[in-house]
């Protein structure tokens, strides 16, 4: 069965980042620090939020310092 685009993907969490990152970008576009994306330092996890990813698309991450 293929995903259609009712499909969300609201949250990204990706542990090990060493380092918070200056700006991110998701095809192109700057998200927002704070609204969008926070970095806790003490468990080194950058948390990815209220994103509402289609599932039937391709979406590309920068992590910019």
């Amino acid at each position: 069965p293929e995903m259609g685009s009712e499909i969300k993907l609201e949250e990204i969490k990706i542990f090990g980042i060493n380092k918070q990152p200056n700006r991110i970008t998701w095809n192109g576009q700057d998200l927002t620090p704070m609204a969008k994306w926070t970095f806790d330092a003490n468990k080194n996890i950058l948390i990815m939020k209220d994103l509402a990813l289609d599932f039937s698309k391709t979406h590309k991450f920068a992590f910019l310092q």
